[in-house]
């Protein structure tokens, strides 16, 4: 019983951190992974870090292409 209780309450602040993690742009699985195993001890460590800054504009004019694709590579080798 005590390990059913257990994976309620980790899913629970697991849910819980990666919410946070996605508000503050940080790793969303990583602080899952945190909150199910720490439950409140992550969700107030989650809590008091500052929001990292979002980098998405220095990418390139494509959002939906990974800054290290074959797609970006070929533009560059044409447009040069």
């Amino acid at each position: 019983m005590f390990g059913f209780w257990f994976s309620i309450t980790g899913l629970f602040f697991g849910f819980i951190c990666s919410m946070q993690a996605k508000k503050k742009n940080r790793m969303r699985g990583d602080w899952f992974i945190l909150g199910f195993l720490f439950t409140f001890l992550a969700l107030v460590i989650i809590n008091s870090l500052h929001s990292l800054k979002n980098n998405d504009d220095s990418y390139s004019h494509n959002s939906n292409v990974s800054p290290g694709s074959i797609y970006n590579l070929n533009t560059k080798l044409t447009a040069s």
